[in-house]
């Protein structure tokens, strides 16, 4: 369960979606309960539903929160560090943290078996994290960061 200070400085959203990630880690995402959902995060039910209707629309908003945060790493690289150094330190960091929610990540891969509509979000999310990271290598040839035959086309 969330501690009071952790609960009080994060949006009630966040918060939700950090409680969902652990009772689904914990649980499966079946066995997973609003109750123990709310009750991890000190909501209401009424608080729950007016921002997730059902576990389905809090899966598929870790889905799209796991993206964003993937693309995020990928936007702008730290100045002074080299354009390859930058990329593989970003794609070691997401294989890491993917790792250590690797619970997580095997309930939202077979729920992904189980319901097309989040099988088809986690197509979108590879292919969207995909052609991110092409179109950064890209650009990167073309300011001449990486050479030419840096990557396939």
């Amino acid at each position: 369960m969330m501690d009071n200070m952790q609960t009080e400085a994060q949006p009630t959203r966040t918060r939700i979606l950090n409680a969902a990630r652990e009772i689904f880690s914990e649980n499966g995402f079946h066995s997973a309960s609003m109750k123990a959902i709310c009750k991890s995060c000190a909501i209401s039910p009424g608080t729950l539903y007016h921002h997730f209707i059902s576990k389905e629309a809090l899966i598929q908003a870790i889905i799209l929160q796991d993206q964003e945060s993937a693309l995020a790493r990928f936007r702008e690289p730290i100045e002074g560090i080299h354009f390859v150094d930058y990329m593989v330190e970003s794609i070691v960091s997401l294989t890491h943290e993917a790792f250590g929610q690797r619970a997580l990540v095997v309930e939202i891969m077979a729920e992904g078996m189980r319901n097309p509509q989040v099988a088809a979000m986690l197509k979108n999310k590879h292919m969207t994290i995909t052609e991110f990271i092409a179109q950064r290598m890209r650009d990167a040839q073309q300011k001449g960061e990486i050479s030419q035959t840096s990557t396939r086309q």
